[in-house]
């Protein structure tokens, strides 16, 4: 086994071995995400366009979402609100199929 190979669903593992694969399975995704945050004409511009307008805005910062996404909009606005950025989130109180029922 090579040090960046998985084990195979048979190989004998201990912890620290399966520790060590998480990690490296990790940092491949996170080398992509470097490398695509690199490229100017992908992900990199478009997040040096998303900072630009958060940085630009005079207002607040308006998040919504519905069910799960509407946890993961209160998580960012707490993100946001600790970094010192306006923003506000909108969710629905209860689930669609009771509003629209």
């Amino acid at each position: 086994m090579t040090s960046s190979a998985l084990p195979g669903p048979d190989a004998p593992t201990t912890p620290g071995m399966d520790a060590a694969a998480t990690v490296r399975v990790e940092q491949a995704g996170l080398d992509a995400l470097a490398r695509a945050l690199e490229d100017p004409a992908g992900l990199g511009g478009a997040f040096e366009q998303a900072v630009a307008m958060l940085l630009g805005i005079s207002g607040r910062v308006v998040i919504t979402g519905i069910g799960k996404s509407g946890h993961v909009a209160r998580k960012i606005q707490s993100t946001l609100a600790s970094t010192g950025t306006p923003s506000f989130t909108s969710t629905l109180p209860r689930p669609l199929t009771e509003i629209w029922a």
